[in-house]
């Protein structure tokens, strides 16, 4: 029977199952061999991943509804659209970075479905900010006003009900045991 040895460890996964099966294979000439196929299966360690990318993406989006609290004057402008594209630009050089360092796969994953969320809430505090200018250039400064006091409440607590909701999906996902393929 194949076995993995007891120290066998990598610091990106842990082993959580092995399973294999021997065949009998016709060769050429009316020979036979023998071949074992062996199936290993491997959860990967999400401690990294959570401390490297997805808080930083948390705080980054956060720190984007803080342009909610700058004067929507002409004065401000500067300030909230360089606070907008300084954390949709940081957040961008992380989503890189992370494909870069995880292995290519050809299905979404929850960290997807987390970084594409995130970015839409990100992008969202520059399309608010645009929608009151517009709404201030039209003499609508009242108009203007209620919406950046709405985002200021209801955009963090729709991100962070977000992240809990995703908390809770991945704790779901992650407590499910992976399966070896029923070729084995």
């Amino acid at each position: 029977p194949a076995q993995i040895g007891r120290r066998v460890s990598h610091g990106m996964f842990s082993v959580r199952g092995v399973k294999y099966k021997t065949d009998v294979m016709p060769m050429g000439m009316g020979g036979e061999v023998q071949v074992l196929t062996l199936g290993i299966v491997l959860r990967r360690q999400v401690s990294s991943t959570i401390i490297k990318f997805v808080l930083p993406v948390a705080v980054l989006v956060l720190g984007s509804t803080l342009g909610y609290h700058v004067d929507d004057d002409k004065a401000s402008a500067s300030g909230r659209v360089g606070l907008g594209i300084m954390c949709v630009m940081t957040q961008l050089g992380f989503g890189i970075m992370t494909m870069n360092s995880l292995p290519k796969i050809a299905y979404i994953t929850w960290l997807d479905w987390f970084t594409t969320f995130s970015f839409f809430f990100n992008c969202f505090a520059l399309l608010e900010y645009g929608i009151v200018c517009y709404l201030n250039l039209n003499k609508r400064v009242k108009e203007g006003d209620v919406w950046d006091v709405k985002a200021r409440v209801y955009v963090p607590i729709a991100y962070l009900s977000f992240c809990f909701l995703m908390t809770i999906i991945g704790v779901f996902m992650w407590s499910s045991e992976p399966q070896l393929g029923s070729h084995l």
